[in-house]
């Protein structure tokens, strides 16, 4: 939500299962979130502020993702 214009954006998931786990690159300008699913989530990379999908991580685990983070270099 902009706090000043008062939009919203919604970002939905996409395997089904829900989210799993958020995680903020140190530099602000991208977004993971980790899913939840019954076969292989992914994990989707969102570039912020605009909340584009920019990468699909995929088969990094079986079932959910419970703790994502970037490097804090952010590479």
């Amino acid at each position: 939500m902009n706090l000043e214009t008062k939009n919203q954006k919604v970002l939905r998931c996409r395997d089904g299962g829900g989210i799993g786990s958020i995680a903020i690159h140190p530099t602000y300008n991208f977004i993971a979130i980790g899913e939840k699913g019954e076969s292989y989530p992914n994990i989707y990379i969102y570039d912020y502020p605009e909340l584009d999908l920019y990468r699909i991580l995929r088969k990094g685990t079986e079932k959910s993702y419970s703790h994502i983070i970037f490097s804090m270099d952010g590479t």
